[in-house]
């Protein structure tokens, strides 16, 4: 199972994302290393955070180029989002659905969401089926929902085929554009 996070990884992301390291590393010490995490991100927020991200099962691979991002996005199983648990970061995690979302859709592959139950993010993905939610700091239990996930193919390909039917019918560029000109236009009236 190779988990993809490809981003910024900022104080508002990383203690979901520690959550998510801290799991891989009991499922592999149960299962043998079945599980990885590989992150995309720019070498300054890895060695800022490298004593709380550089674990045996997580694989840095730098910072990757836009336009190349989709086809390493699809090497991936899941694809995480993570949005911080903290009560002093609520207010992003309430409020912030992270643009890496819709990119992570279009790949075709189910979104692994994981932050506190009133994040936008989590909302998003519950809202459009689009994958995987984990709304709580209960790291036994997470551990259990993310090695349920290879024995329920039929879910995995519907949050699969869910998340790329509503990036092309709801979140497409031309679909936003177009929405975007109708509502200068109604506010220029």
């Amino acid at each position: 199972i190779k988990i993809i996070y490809a981003g910024s990884i900022w104080d508002m992301h990383l203690d979901a994302l520690v959550m998510v390291i801290d799991a891989i590393e009991i499922l592999n010490k149960k299962q043998g290393n079945n599980y990885e995490l590989v992150i995309y991100s720019r070498p300054s927020f890895w060695e800022g955070n490298k004593e709380k991200l550089n674990k045996p099962a997580v694989v840095f691979n730098g910072f990757i180029d836009y336009h190349e991002l989709s086809p390493k996005l699809a090497e991936g199983t899941l694809l995480l989002v993570a949005s911080s648990f903290l009560k002093k970061f609520e207010s992003f995690s309430r409020s912030s659905v992270q643009t890496k979302l819709t990119d992570y859709m279009k790949v075709g592959l189910p979104v692994l969401s994981v932050g506190p139950n009133y994040g936008a993010c989590n909302n998003f993905v519950t809202k459009w089926q689009c994958g995987y939610v984990w709304e709580n700091e209960n790291i036994d239990d997470f551990v259990k929902m993310l090695a349920a996930i290879p024995f329920d193919n039929l879910l995995y390909q519907r949050y699969a085929s869910n998340a790329y039917k509503a990036v092309k019918e709801n979140f497409s560029k031309p679909l936003i554009q177009r929405k975007l000109y109708e509502f200068i236009k109604e506010i220029s009236t």
